[in-house]
């Protein structure tokens, strides 16, 4: 059985039991390993992988318990890369039960759980193939959260849909007032043109065109980055934030991919999202990384840990390691984790990263995917084993 939203959404911080039984005894490598095509990216959901060729087809693997891999079927499980009911896509997105994605021709579509309306459909009916989002014909990207989803379109502005209880749609209401809204609306007050996007588990933030990040949603642990702990619907910009290149958000922190090629970020540091060596508290304004300045390529988040792709290929993660999602090699063991980056062990050749609840895959230059992490759902596409601290 699948974890529950509800569950989720009560008590997100503690981690799912999952409680499914391993009969496979040996282990088998899945197709995600020989991709037909040149991966141009990549992307992770709370269970599940999906991978973007250069034909612009999708392929994903893992949890499909909700649709959410996109091949018309419900499966709780599946190791296998199989493709999606979608062509001549640009950008994709994983949500916690959900995917999205963008097409050359502007579209948005989604496909997975919809209890929220996070498919933006206008109901809250699951569907297991991809499915254009009405009104949107000029998306440049989407970013998917855990029950809202947000695109990017070619005006710089956004819009948002589905759940709004911690003002993730930012539209200045939500907060408990406007539950959820299953068509996509405006985010107001931005100020500025948007050019980049990334959903957490509850609140949002945009690159702008001036360099700046602004953010909106829940800000319990300081994940807005505005010096404060006030949760808001409005968009408020990330203090001292200039020369950004790249945002990513998961569940109670944030954090940046500098001009400099350095990392920083905000928020929780329960396990060690900051990567700075300090201390489990949490810092509502941005600090650096320790060790990552000037040799990042791109960096990747969804839970509670974040990993980097570096110039040379290979990767650096740091926060929790609880089912071995840092990938360096070390005992797995529940309640671990590491607050400075480590190295991911044997991964030299990366061309692109995507981080899952508590898993992590990278793309190498051979076109293999390698993964690690937990494989509950089979999402680091083998069979056979239940977590693995190395890539596979």
């Amino acid at each position: 059985m699948r974890p529950q939203p509800a569950l989720l959404r009560a008590a997100h911080q503690v981690l799912l039991v999952l409680a499914l039984v391993f009969a496979t005894p040996a282990l088998a490598r899945a197709t995600p390993a020989t991709q037909p095509a040149a991966i141009v990216s990549m992307a992770a959901g709370g269970f599940h992988t999906c991978t973007l060729l250069s034909t612009g087809a999708v392929r994903c693997w893992g949890n499909g318990a909700s649709g959410q891999l996109g091949f018309g079927s419900v499966i709780p499980r599946i190791p296998s890369a199989n493709l999606a009911a979608i062509s001549g896509v640009s950008t994709i997105a994983a949500g916690l039960f959900h995917t999205c994605a963008t097409t050359m021709a502007g579209l948005v579509y989604c496909w997975g759980e919809n209890s929220d309306g996070q498919l933006g459909l206008g109901d809250t009916i699951d569907r297991a193939s991809p499915i254009p989002v009405p009104g949107i014909t000029d998306a440049v990207a989407v970013a998917a959260g855990f029950l809202h989803t947000c695109a990017l379109l070619s005006s710089g502005g956004v819009k948002c849909w589905g759940v709004d209880t911690e003002g993730e749609l930012g539209t200045g209401s939500g907060l408990g007032a406007n539950p959820s809204s299953p068509t996509p609306v405006d985010v107001l007050g931005l100020g500025d043109t948007a050019t980049a996007l990334a959903s957490g588990s509850f609140h949002t933030c945009v690159l702008l065109s001036g360099g700046g990040v602004k953010c909106w949603g829940k800000n319990d642990r300081g994940q807005l980055g505005d010096g404060t702990t006030v949760s808001g619907g409005l968009p408020v910009s990330v203090a001292g934030m200039t020369g950004v290149r790249q945002i990513v958000t998961n569940i109670n922190s944030s954090c940046v991919l500098t001009i400099e090629a350095g990392v920083r970020c905000w928020g929780s540091n329960y396990n060690g999202e900051l990567g700075n060596g300090g201390p489990r508290t949490s810092s509502p304004t941005p600090v650096d990384v320790t060790g990552l300045s000037g040799n990042v390529a791109s960096i990747s988040t969804s839970a509670f840990f974040i990993c980097a792709l570096l110039t040379t290929g290979g990767v650096r993660c740091w926060g929790d390691d609880g089912s071995g999602q840092l990938g360096d090699g070390g005992a797995i063991e529940s309640n671990t984790f590491s607050n400075v980056p480590v190295d991911v062990l044997g991964v030299t050749n990366a061309t692109h990263i995507a981080t899952g609840y508590y898993h992590a895959c990278a793309a190498l230059d051979t076109g293999e995917v390698r993964c690690w992490g937990d494989n509950a759902y089979y999402q680091l596409g083998t069979t056979g084993v239940t977590k693995s601290s190395t890539p596979l």
